[in-house]
């Protein structure tokens, strides 16, 4: 090496530690950046000169090595993206951790057909598209802005649209963007199919007195209905008169058309149920099961109402659960499924390729994706109203720092001692 070859390791020295200060200050400065992954710096020798080695030879030279000339070192950046980071509980239904395995999949554009991105900051928002016509209000088309989940960098969160039963393809199926304005889902809802009423007339009243009571049932349109329930009391001991009265304008039909008749205990006799048929508008039939109706006392009273079937709906707002569902809530108060999220694992995590916004690319040594949903093959679980944080220490990298700094002034002094050891040669010449 020449004279002037001995300032290089020290060179390299102080540029390697600069490196890896300028890593540690990048680490601190994201402590508590969602997603964010710190970076490790390690370092490799540098050789000026190739190293030769021989084996000894009988009677000869000795092993070993012939020569070597050191030149200094180089950093290496590895990043902890297999680390999680600290979780930390918010108040927002649209924040999302992953607890274990697996990142987001994102992408670029809403159609898919960007680039794909991943990973781990799960505080997602919801964004729109200029204005399309694809809704009608009083049957005219008005224009909507789509509404779909995006990260903080505006990238599109991807995942599988449920099927029509609320299920998910055993294949998991195509991913896409997830659209959730109020306008994506409206739920069409569902007839009543069964009523029951648990009442009580009174053992004191006269023939001819009258009780009634409401209630609300659901037509094949989504379409809420009212009708009213008339008892009256007959001549005939323990038996009451039946019959329902739709709202105006519209007719019903009652089956069978037979009085209730009660035990002398007060339990009900007959019949059970009858059949319901409200004819005018959209038809709706449905069975009134009335077993649980009683003859005690002297007062009327209402003990429970039961019925199925729901209103036609729009969806008003949606959260997250533990499997990664995205569940629609709807004006009606009923609550489905309507997507799950998509995560996605790699052989060699740390080897994603990072873009900015704590995201990542595919790389060559990261290996392909596999997708999944959480709590499935290896995938976590998620957190809900969770965020993950960054997997710094700050104890770690101020330890680090100082011991970078102590290196840093190690190689600056012996750039100092060359520098010295120049002067020294020089001056032997006068």
């Amino acid at each position: 090496m020449s004279t002037f070859g001995f300032f290089q390791p020290a060179v390299l020295g102080m540029g390697s530690q600069s490196h890896a200060l300028s890593a540690i200050g990048t680490n601190i400065a994201n402590v508590r950046t969602g997603g964010h992954k710190r970076t490790d710096v390690h370092f490799a020798t540098v050789l000026s000169q190739t190293v030769s080695s021989h084996s000894g030879q009988a009677g000869g030279t000795p092993a070993g090595t012939m020569h070597s000339d050191f030149g200094g070192v180089r950093p290496k950046d590895y990043a902890r993206i297999d680390t999680q980071g600290l979780v930390e509980t918010t108040n927002r239904q649209l924040d999302v951790a992953i607890n274990g395995r697996g990142m987001f999949v994102l992408n670029t554009r809403a159609d898919g057909g960007g680039e794909t991105l991943f990973g781990r900051d799960g505080r997602f928002d919801m964004t729109t598209t200029p204005e399309v016509v694809g809704a009608q209000l009083n049957g005219q088309p008005i224009g909507i802005n789509q509404g779909f989940l995006v990260d903080k960098n505006g990238h599109f969160v991807q995942g599988w649209a449920a099927n029509p039963d609320g299920t998910f393809p055993d294949n998991g199926g195509v991913l896409s963007s997830l659209r959730v304005d109020s306008f994506a889902f409206a739920d069409a809802g569902e007839p009543t199919s069964r009523a029951a009423l648990a009442l009580n007339l009174p053992a004191t009243a006269l023939p001819g007195d009258q009780e009634t009571f409401s209630i609300d049932v659901f037509d094949a349109a989504g379409e809420r209905r009212d009708l009213f329930l008339a008892f009256e009391r007959d001549v005939q001991n323990r038996t009451w008169n039946i019959s329902v009265d739709p709202a105006p304008g519209e007719t019903a039909t009652f089956d069978p058309p037979a009085p209730l008749v009660f035990r002398p205990d007060g339990e009900l006799e007959s019949p059970t149920q009858y059949q319901v048929t409200i004819t005018s508008g959209t038809p709706a039939t449905f069975t009134l099961d009335v077993a649980g109706f009683t003859q005690f006392g002297n007062s009327f009273s209402a003990f429970n109402v039961n019925r199925d079937g729901f209103a036609a709906s729009e969806m008003r707002t949606f959260r997250f659960d533990s499997a990664g569902h995205v569940i629609g809530e709807f004006g009606s108060g009923m609550t489905k499924p309507i997507y799950r999220l998509a995560l996605a694992d790699f052989a060699n995590v740390n080897g994603l390729e990072a873009r900015n916004g704590n995201v990542y690319g595919q790389g060559v040594n990261s290996g392909e994706p596999r997708i999944g949903g959480a709590g499935q093959d290896g995938f976590g679980d998620l957190l809900v109203t969770a965020r993950e944080l960054s997997n710094v220490d700050l104890a770690q990298e101020f330890a680090t720092m100082i011991m970078t700094q102590g290196a840093y002034n190690a190689s600056a002094t012996s750039f100092r001692t060359m520098d010295e050891m120049t002067e020294v040669a020089r001056d032997l010449k006068r």
